[in-house]
């Protein structure tokens, strides 16, 4: 095909490395004067003057992820495969203004073998690190949500073997006010109001 068409530029672009090597050395040997071997994202000139590489531009593959065309490597499709290998963990944790507990941490397993009690497990090491951190870390959202996810992963981590994605949700709850005092009957079912 080369001897009959004579092209002044070969640019191989199918297969791998070591295919478009290969066919470029090919081109040169049948008197293609001009050979390009580019990776993706390469940009060519071909005209005018010398075909060469000039810039490099950001390529990658896109995938349909539902109606959406998104990148291959995008922090969807990334957090869907550590899901679908190392499973999702939800913990819900319930505070008062001073990082104390309030209800003990909900705790949801998705795609992460339990051998049983792992919840409860998860939940009692969630209280164990909050009960553990100073008092000014328990104020803060970040620390906190910090400290109660390494909690949660590392004992699922110890037990599984598994790396699951872990949602931390904080709920704060402000101090309760006192209930107004009802007026209290007497011995006689009179209210008297203060």
């Amino acid at each position: 095909m080369y001897q009959w068409i004579r092209p002044e530029i070969a640019v191989p672009v199918h297969g791998e490395a070591r295919h478009l090597f290969e066919h470029a050395e090919l081109a040169r040997e049948l008197q293609v004067p001009y050979c390009v071997v580019p990776e993706n994202g390469t940009m060519i000139r071909l005209a005018p003057g010398t075909a060469e590489i000039i810039d490099r531009v950001t390529a990658g593959r896109l995938v349909l992820d539902g109606n959406q065309l998104v990148a291959e490597d995008s922090v969807s499709i990334v957090e869907r495969r550590r899901s679908l290998h190392n499973g999702h963990l939800v913990v819900a944790v319930v505070v008062d203004e001073e990082g104390r507990l309030l209800a003990d941490p909900g705790v949801t397993l998705f795609g992460v073998p339990d051998p049983g009690g792992l919840a409860a497990a998860i939940a009692g090491a969630i209280e164990a690190a909050v009960k553990g951190m100073p008092r000014g870390q328990r104020r803060d959202d970040g620390v906190l949500r910090e400290a109660v996810r390494v909690a949660a992963r590392r004992l699922v981590r110890q037990i599984t073997e598994k790396k699951p994605v872990t949602d931390v949700q904080i709920l704060r709850l402000p101090p309760q006010t006192e209930a107004p005092k009802q007026d209290q009957p007497d011995s006689r079912g009179r209210i008297h109001e203060e």
